[in-house]
């Protein structure tokens, strides 16, 4: 994500442990651009300040249907996109009335979706 002209690049991770992990391998590549909440994503409140969403597969469906809920209540006026690498829960982004836009291929036959979504 850092080849890519993002202002900002953050993560959200529940483990105290991955997530520090994660701010010391940011440290050793000497950015300032990616932030780690240590958090869980269904509590988040800060989705309004983001365009674009990557998710390879985080959470079980009931987990990502509390998150798309967070977004629902946050996110206003603007459209989103969602990068969805392994897009098990695939049904749950149409259902949530999110638009496929593209499919990718990736290494693993697993597949990359890119969705939208207008609020």
């Amino acid at each position: 994500m850092l080849d890519f002209p993002f202002l900002n690049i953050d993560g959200i991770e529940i483990s105290s442990k991955l997530a520090e992990i994660s701010i010391k391998n940011f440290k050793k590549l000497k950015t300032n651009k990616v932030k780690i909440f240590n958090q869980d994503a269904s509590c988040f409140k800060h989705y309004n300040n983001y365009k674009y969403f990557y998710l390879y597969n985080p959470f079980p469906e009931i987990i990502l249907k509390k998150v798309f809920n967070q977004m629902n209540k946050q996110i206003m006026g603007k459209e989103i996109f969602i990068i969805y690498n392994n897009p098990i829960c695939h049904d749950l982004l149409i259902n949530s009335k999110f638009l496929l836009v593209k499919q990718f291929p990736d290494a693993w036959n697993n597949g990359i979706n890119l969705y939208k979504k207008s609020f």
